[in-house]
């Protein structure tokens, strides 16, 4: 059984992001749920046009509601408080964590196989069946069951790895010999993942050929998405799912890049830009632009994604 988590304890630990309160603040919260399957004593995120909805049902109807800040309509009920905020979302993802997000303890599952020479803060996390190299992982990091990291990878803080993951594999950066035949370059750089990033299950991300393959603080990869060698990717962006990032791409800070997108080898994208699901990136984009298409080209119709 959750506990009860008082509204003043949310008043108390958020009130920066809070503008106004409406209704009963002597209530509390204990559970969850979306505005489609209300619950009792749970806690929702709601546009303010659907709280009257929300609200009609006589029985189950949550005690805790975040919402915009537009002027909100609704009858009032005894133990229920909206909450308005400018950036409704971004409060229940807060509140979700503080309260109701659950983390594996510290601890290294037997079925994990880990080189004698690798570097491991005790305070990790590491699943089963994962393989880690001669590599450094740091305070605070989480890697899911069968996560495979090669040697020279470096987890900084508070990096998340889901399921199934690959990180620090061999690029293919290619030369043709005088028969025909292929002879790949040797990986023999780094792959730097910053504090607080987090790659999504089944991803792929290339050592350095020689230099290094840079992962920034914050950034966010979706599932099964491919970063090639030699990449630069700055803080703070999120990448979709099913993206494919060539070689010795460099990518800025607060990009969104959209899933199923390609950006060619050697591109440059700059800040604050928003690329489309789909996107053929073939020249460099400099900031603060939305493109899309094949080949990807600036629209002045379409507003940026902001998260």
């Amino acid at each position: 059984m959750r506990e009860v988590i008082l509204f003043e304890d949310v008043i108390q630990n958020f009130s920066h992001y809070i503008a106004n309160i409406c209704g009963d603040r002597t209530t509390s919260f204990s559970t969850f749920c979306s505005s489609d399957n209300p619950k009792p004593q749970a806690l929702a995120w709601a546009k303010s046009q659907h709280i009257p909805k929300l609200l009609s049902n006589s029985s189950s109807f949550p005690s805790v509601i975040i919402t915009d800040l537009n002027e909100v309509d609704y009858s009032f009920k005894n133990g229920v408080v909206i909450l308005q905020t400018a950036k409704p979302k971004l409060l229940f993802i807060k509140l979700l964590k503080q309260y109701f997000e659950q983390r594996p303890l510290w601890g290294i599952a037997p079925s994990a196989n880990i080189s004698p020479k690798a570097e491991i803060h005790p305070e990790v996390y590491i699943g089963p069946n994962c393989v880690i190299g001669a590599s450094k992982i740091g305070k605070g990091c989480i890697i899911e069951g069968n996560n495979f990291i090669y040697d020279n990878v470096v987890l900084k803080q508070n990096v998340i790895v889901q399921a199934g993951a690959v990180l620090g594999s061999k690029g293919m950066s290619l030369a043709r010999d005088s028969d025909g035949k292929l002879l790949d370059f040797p990986s023999l750089g780094e792959l730097i993942i910053e504090d607080g990033v987090e790659i999504g299950s089944n991803c792929v991300i290339d050592m350095a050929v020689l230099e290094k393959t840079v992962i920034g603080a914050g950034t966010k990869i979706n599932s099964l998405t491919f970063i090639g060698n030699t990449v630069s990717i700055g803080d703070d962006n999120y990448i979709s799912v099913c993206v494919n990032v060539n070689g010795s791409v460099k990518i800025g800070n607060r990009n969104f890049i959209g899933s199923g997108s390609s950006i060619r080898n050697k591109a440059v994208v700059g800040n604050g830009n928003t690329i489309g699901s789909g996107s053929i990136v073939v020249k460099n984009i400099t900031d603060n632009n939305t493109v899309y298409g094949n080949p990807a080209k600036e629209s002045s119709k379409s507003k940026g994604i902001e998260l």
